[in-house]
């Protein structure tokens, strides 16, 4: 066997054995707090969920998150109603244990905790090497903050995996040069991942970032209209993943104000640079 040959597989075997640990750990993690629910936010997302598979209406009635997260969910709970009434016969979906619906969101979002090893690893090696891939996705594999935040029905951890993919396509955009096609898919997967929390806006420098050096190896004007399709599909994405942003603007745009003051403020437990706000609060009602 070739050097090179052997190092890939040593490159592949060690990455393969990254992401069983790292699933293990993380899907240890998926019945946490049963038959308690620990963490608080994660009835947001499940709730809405819940309502939707037992109404049919597919309005979220909430905007403070956007909807990609929750429709996932939905479509997760709907497949365990499915699974049920084919193999255990469930009557309805009323009959399902919440703790066993809990257990298959939590599992996604496990899934997704790996999938970001796999992209780190992926975006470290495009960059510098498969060491350095490695090296990164071992890192994030052993994270005591990504774990704890893998085995949870919230919008944090997606998000990230999300991003992720946003700046794989704008790493994929710079290296194979300005294509059409690749602003177009770039834009879309920013816009599906602004879909899963509001404050993967920011994924959309690392396309601006691809089109600048671009430009400056001048392989493409400044302002074609490539980008400026780029950035169009990234609003399509963003409502076809949240649909009732269009038709609830106001609602929507409620619950964005509550999210920028509650970033602001903070709230028990979690101070944020300027959370006076949440103090002074208290201060008011206790005296």
């Amino acid at each position: 066997m070739r050097p090179t040959a052997e190092k890939s597989l040593l490159v592949i075997c060690l990455l393969g054995l990254l992401l069983i640990v790292s699933f293990s750990i993380r899907a240890g993690g998926a019945s946490f707090g049963f038959p308690l629910f620990t963490h608080p936010d994660e009835f947001y997302v499940f709730d809405a969920a819940h309502r939707m598979v037992e109404t049919g209406d597919m309005d979220p009635y909430f905007f403070n998150y956007p909807s990609l997260m929750i429709y996932a969910q939905a479509a997760i709970q709907y497949g365990c109603f499915l699974t049920a009434r084919t193999k255990d016969g469930a009557p309805s979906f009323k009959d399902l244990p919440i703790t066993d619906l809990y257990y298959a969101g939590r599992l996604f979002t496990v899934l997704l905790a790996t999938l970001s090893v796999l992209l780190t690893f992926y975006l470290a090696q495009r960059l510098m090497n498969s060491w350095m891939g490695l090296t990164a996705a071992a890192i994030l594999t052993f994270s005591s903050l990504h774990i704890g935040h893998s085995y949870f029905i919230t919008v944090d951890l997606p998000m990230s995996t999300a991003v992720l993919v946003a700046i794989v396509c704008s790493i994929v955009l710079y290296q194979k040069g300005p294509r059409t096609g690749l602003y177009l898919l770039n834009g879309l997967v920013i816009g599906f991942a602004i879909g899963v929390k509001y404050t993967a806006i920011w994924s959309i420098g690392a396309m601006l970032l691809a089109h600048y050096w671009l430009h400056r190896e001048r392989k493409i004007s400044l302002y074609p209209k490539r980008l400026l399709w780029g950035i169009l599909l990234i609003l399509v994405g963003f409502f076809i993943s949240t649909p009732y942003a269009l038709i609830k603007p106001i609602a929507l745009l409620k619950d964005l104000y509550f999210e920028f003051a509650h970033y602001r403020s903070g709230h028990q437990g979690i101070d944020s640079s300027v959370s006076y706000g949440y103090y002074w609060m208290k201060l008011r009602i206790a005296f």
